[in-house]
């Protein structure tokens, strides 16, 4: 059993049999659509014991489940060999993506998505430290609907950027970017030679700019 797709109730039930080993060897959780705002600690269980015995997870998905924080894995596990995490469309504003990643290096991670997730500067701070550094190898960044960003939020981004050498595509549409935090995001994305697409609409921009291919 490597992939599950899950329902809140189908989780409580799994739950109660992983805690007999039938997560071990799970690589793959796509729980998205699923309302799970009460389920909440059930769901860092799951996490917490999904490949126990293979590695750990590689791709979560949890898009539009109303969650208010990412997963919070038990103490001792890592997230580290995460390879996806497609989180957009929930209420993680305020401590629900700063203090999880805070926890964790997710140096390893090629596709991140938190758009419309109510983040803030502080988020993109969180997020530029968990990802950045010379092992970066992030190839999808979708932080669409994010207007809390703003110029110092563009500014952590930027950072991050310049050290994504294998970024393909990057998406800050609606994120309150003014004209000089917009210049420094693309000012970044200039030097990336594996990006073919950039999507910054809905910014403080010329339309002329808006996408660069």
């Amino acid at each position: 059993m490597r992939e599950c797709l899950l329902d809140p109730p189908a989780l409580a039930e799994l739950l109660a049999a992983a805690r007999g080993g039938v997560l071990a060897r799970v690589r793959v959780l796509d729980v998205s659509g699923c309302w799970l705002r009460d389920y909440e600690e059930l769901l860092d269980e799951v996490c917490s014991r999904c490949g126990e015995a293979d590695g750990g997870l590689q791709k979560l998905a949890l898009e539009h489940c109303d969650v208010t924080r990412l997963p919070r894995v038990a103490q001792g596990v890592s997230l580290s060999g995460l390879l996806e995490l497609r989180a957009s469309y929930n209420p993680l504003q305020g401590d629900g993506c700063l203090g999880v990643l805070a926890q964790q290096r997710l140096g390893a991670l090629r596709v991140l998505h938190l758009a419309g997730c109510e983040l803030g500067a502080s988020d993109a701070q969180a997020i530029a430290n968990s990802l950045g550094g010379p092992a970066c190898q992030l190839r999808s960044l979708d932080l669409d609907d994010n207007p809390g960003f703003g110029a110092t939020g563009a500014h952590a981004l930027a950072t991050l950027l310049r050290g994504c050498g294998e970024l393909e595509t990057l998406t800050l549409e609606y994120c309150d970017l003014d004209a000089s935090a917009a210049a420094e995001v693309l000012g970044a994305c200039s030097l990336l030679r594996s990006l073919s697409a950039v999507s910054l609409h809905g910014n403080a921009l010329p339309a002329a700019d808006a996408v660069m291919r």
